[in-house]
């Protein structure tokens, strides 16, 4: 462990601006006196990392919920506008006349529409960009020096998962092999605990030694990883359909789905 020995406590005063680790003499030479209530033990420490990784991955799932939302209302306005503007021949000829006349009326709004939106949609651009970058810098990712650190661990842990898994391909049917390359794969995880491949590897030497129950709860947690990714591109192959009655399946490793669409046409049909 690189904390010295020494150091027996933590402080989560928010705004400390003195070392956060400090020893039993520390204190006797003054150091963080005025604020004893914020002064916690050496174990709270770990116990606060554990929930501060927590807490930071509720909040990207959070946030990658917003933007699903945020994904879906965009993709219920593109077709809205494909609906409403986009017409066949076939089609504008099955109209009866109070139908063509009614398109028609739309139609020849529709650069004045098509105005309107680019100009709304690059305001909001700007802004959310806007926001983002503000965000980044309050960040101030260049200025922490673990953050390199964490690259170095992920460029450790992308070496540890190659080594496994060409020892895994090597021969696949000894038990043996199966737990040295889960220590290996652990290894990898220990540096960057959402490598998808490492995690997906585990989960199959795991079950190739009948640990079906563990390698369950590794699929589970790349299964919530991995969802938003895969939703965000349902809907895009959803909005491919969408004047279309299909039935799209998705087959995913360790879950699946099926998503029956049906859309009315506005104007008549093929």
């Amino acid at each position: 462990m690189v904390i010295s020995k020494n150091v027996k406590l933590v402080c989560f005063d928010e705004s400390c601006k003195g070392e956060r680790l400090y020893c039993i003499q520390c204190i006797k030479n003054g150091i963080n006196v005025s604020h004893p209530q914020y002064q916690e033990e050496l174990p709270k420490l770990f116990v606060h990392i554990q929930s501060i990784e927590k807490e930071c991955d509720d909040v990207i799932n959070r946030m990658n919920i917003q933007m699903d939302l945020l994904q879906q209302e965009f993709y219920l306005l593109f077709g809205g506008i494909s609906s409403k503007y986009q017409i066949s021949k076939q089609q504008f000829l099955n109209l009866n006349s109070q139908q063509m006349n009614s398109y028609l009326e739309q139609s020849v709004h529709f650069r004045s529409f098509e105005f309107k939106i680019i100009q709304l949609l690059q305001q909001f651009k700007n802004e959310f960009q806007f926001q983002i970058q503000k965000l980044l810098h309050e960040l101030q990712l260049s200025e922490l020096s673990y953050y390199q650190i964490s690259n170095l661990y992920l460029t450790k842990s992308e070496e540890l998962y190659q080594k496994g898994y060409k020892l895994r391909i090597q021969d696949n049917s000894k038990d043996k092999k199966h737990y040295e390359v889960i220590i290996i794969f652990d290894q990898a995880l220990s540096l960057n605990s959402k490598h998808q491949k490492a995690l997906l590897c585990k989960a199959d030497s795991l079950r190739s030694l009948c640990q079906y129950d563990d390698a369950i709860i590794l699929e589970i947690k790349l299964y919530k990883q991995i969802q938003s990714i895969v939703f965000h591109y349902v809907l895009k192959v959803l909005i491919i359909f969408v004047h279309q009655r299909c039935i799209i399946h998705i087959k995913i490793p360790f879950f699946q789905f099926t998503k029956f669409i049906k859309v009315q046409r506005s104007y008549g049909s093929d």
